[in-house]
C-alpha cells in the first residue's frame, strides 16, 4: 500500500516513523517548498507544490498512491482543500491527522478576536503594558502584527 503523507508537522514526522517501521507500507513524505529546514523523515521526500488539486491528482495516479494522509499544519487550508479534491478525483481514501486543540487552563488569559486586524489592535493595547503575548496565528500572518 502506497501512502502519501502531506507533512510539515511533528505529527507527520511521527507517522512517517511508524510507516518506516512497517515494511508492508510504501510511503512518500511531501513538504511544501516553504519549509526552511525540514527534519529528515527517513522516507522518500517530495518538496514543493503539486500545481493545485489537478496536479496533485495527476501525481497520485502517476505514483500509484492508495491513500493520502493530510498531516499538514492546521493553517494550511489550501493544501487540505487540494487533498480533498484530488482524493475524490482519484477515488482513494483521505485521512486527516489533526492535533488536539489547546484547552484553556486555570489562570490563562485568552483573548479571542474575529479576524487578524482585530487581534492586532487588541494586542497593541496590551503591548503597551509590557505584557508578553503568544501569537498562534502562523508565520504567514505576521505582517498584521509588525507595528507592535
Amino acid at each position: 500500500m502506497h501512502v502519501l503523507i502531506l507533512g510539515g508537522t511533528r505529527d507527520a514526522m511521527n507517522l512517517a516513523a511508524e510507516l518506516l517501521a512497517r515494511p508492508h507500507f510504501k510511503a512518500t513524505y511531501s513538504l511544501a517548498g516553504r519549509t526552511r529546514r525540514p527534519l529528515p523523515s527517513g522516507l522518500p521526500t517530495r518538496r514543493g507544490g503539486f500545481g493545485g488539486p489537478t496536479g496533485l491528482a495527476d501525481w497520485i495516479k502517476r505514483e500509484g498512491v492508495d491513500v493520502v494522509v493530510d498531516a499538514t499544519h492546521p493553517f494550511a487550508a489550501q493544501m487540505s482543500d487540494n487533498a480533498i479534491q484530488a482524493s475524490q478525483a482519484c477515488n482513494i481514501p483521505l485521512a486527516r491527522l489533526d492535533r488536539e486543540p489547546w484547552q484553556p487552563q486555570d489562570g490563562d488569559r485568552w483573548h479571542t478576536a474575529p479576524d487578524l486586524a482585530s487581534a492586532a489592535a487588541a494586542i497593541y493595547d496590551h503591548s503597551k503594558s509590557g505584557d508578553r503575548i503568544l501569537l498562534a496565528t502562523g508565520g504567514r500572518s505576521l505582517s498584521h502584527f509588525e507595528h507592535i
